[in-house]
């Protein structure tokens, strides 16, 4: 029986290399045969980190290394962190970066970066700069929108002055100098400024006419602490202003001037708008609340006040009070020429007697 025999393969080229028949299993090199870097080198198993470190030695030499470029070299010679030059083969080279500093920069970012120009990377540090700043700052309004409250705000009555002349009256106008207490909470670590506090009084059970306003401007809070806060305030009411007289009604009851009535405290309606400024957010703050205060006014004062308008005062029920009026409703005029026409009658009763005697004579 014949003995087969094989027969050799023809060549086979791949990418430009003509590659023998395959050889027999027993003396296949796989790396050196089917590995396009195989091909002209062998492969080493463990390469040093720099093929050159061999020639090193202790002592430092201050000057420039030239090194030869392979004839497969194709790398970046300007690449200072991982020169191509320096590995005369991709394995070594990728064993170099195996073993190379880590970082959050890959090669090519280094590289990249390296290549740029002055001004290109400070632009880029200041963009970094500018990234972080705004992040850091809304990270702080986060925290102060979460952790922030507003103010609470508490009213402690009306301040009347202690004297009835301090009221003032004008024709058929009543007003009178007051100050709101008001005490402010703040329960935040940093302090906070009033920058406006505008108040409207209305009398609460004849909201029909204003009765008041009050005003304050630039008030600073303290952090984490109660601030007591004092509104000036005017309050004044003119009958000209109230056609149904309503809080004119209210005001003579509450205060005693009607026969039957008892004497009791104002309850004053207050329309409140605070503005509360804290770093730089404003918080407006609007409330209606409700406070008492003594009555400041007297029968004296309605008298005064409304001397020339007998209906209005029988209609409040003070009908009474109309004659004892009249005479403290005569004008300063009238009672000059009143004083004028009695002076001038005494004369001509003087001046007759004394004719008569004259003739006689």
């Amino acid at each position: 029986m014949a003995q087969r025999t094989s027969r050799p393969l023809p060549p086979i080229e791949h990418g430009g290399f003509t590659e023998a028949a395959a050889p027999q299993p027993l003396s296949m090199q796989p790396y050196a045969a089917h590995q396009a870097a195989g091909v002209s080198e062998p492969y080493l198993d463990a390469p040093a980190l720099n093929p050159r470190s061999s020639n090193l030695s202790d002592e430092y030499e201050d000057k420039a290394v030239e090194v030869s470029h392979p004839a497969h070299y194709q790398g970046d010679p300007e690449d200072t962190y991982y020169p191509a030059q320096m590995y005369s083969s991709p394995n070594e080279r990728a064993f170099a970066h195996q073993h190379a500093p880590r970082g959050i920069w890959s090669y090519d970012d280094r590289r990249s970066f390296q290549k740029l120009s002055i001004l290109s990377k400070v632009f880029r540090i200041l963009a970094f700069i500018l990234v972080i700043g705004i992040i850091f700052t809304l990270c702080i309004i986060m925290l102060i929108v979460i952790f922030l409250r507003p103010p609470n705000i508490g009213l402690n009555g009306i301040d009347l002055p202690q004297s009835i002349q301090d009221v003032q009256i004008q024709d058929e106008k009543f007003s009178i100098n007051a100050t709101l207490n008001a005490i402010v909470a703040n329960p935040n670590y940093i302090s906070a400024h009033i920058t406006s506090l505008n108040a409207t009084a209305w009398d609460n059970n004849a909201k029909s006419t204003p009765i008041g306003y009050c005003d304050l401007d630039d008030q600073t809070i303290a952090a984490r602490n109660k601030t007591t806060v004092n509104v000036p305030c005017q309050l004044s009411y003119n009958v000209q202003d109230d056609p149904s007289h309503d809080v004119l009604k209210d005001l003579v009851n509450r205060c005693g001037i009607v026969q039957g009535s008892k004497k009791s405290n104002l309850q004053i309606l207050l329309d409140l708008h605070i503005s509360i400024k804290i770093l730089a957010f404003h918080i407006p703050i609007s409330a209606q609340p409700t406070i008492t205060m003594s009555c400041p006014i007297t029968k004296d004062m309605v008298k005064q006040a409304l001397g020339d308008h007998s209906d209005i005062l029988k209609e409040l029920g003070l009908g009474n009070l109309a004659r004892s009026i009249a005479v403290r409703t005569v004008s300063p005029e009238a009672l000059r020429n009143l004083a004028w026409r009695t002076i001038r009658s005494v004369q001509d009763r003087l001046a007759a007697p004394q004719a008569v005697l004259h003739d006689a004579l």
